[in-house]
């Protein structure tokens, strides 16, 4: 009985029409992967960048831009408006933004 377990767990590995890679596609994108590309082509040590490491980065800037955000808005009475200072006070706050602090305007807080 084991030996037919094991066969169809490897002829679900060598499925074809099974989705192997997690990888999000660009229509499950809200960044232009194009912009990410040319941001991380910027840097002299990235050479070559494979599209799903480009579609992994562009995920994970979204899911950091999206919980910035959302840090900034919680301190707030009104869901209008995201300003400069509440994403300054979020960077503040939130040890994990360490490496933005510098990047912040002196005395906008």
């Amino acid at each position: 009985m084991s030996a037919l377990n094991n066969s169809s767990t490897s002829t679900d590995q060598n499925d074809p029409n099974k989705d192997k890679s997690k990888t999000p596609k660009s229509k499950d994108m809200h960044l232009p992967i194009s912009r990410v590309r040319t941001i991380m082509k910027s840097t002299p040590d990235i050479e070559n960048i494979g599209l799903p490491s480009l579609h992994v980065v562009t995920k994970a800037t979204e899911l950091f831009i999206q919980k910035l955000a959302q840090d900034a808005l919680k301190g707030q009475r009104h869901y209008r408006h995201l300003e400069y200072n509440d994403l300054a006070r979020a960077v503040e706050e939130n040890e994990n933004m360490y490496f933005l602090r510098d990047t912040k305007n002196e005395g906008s807080i």
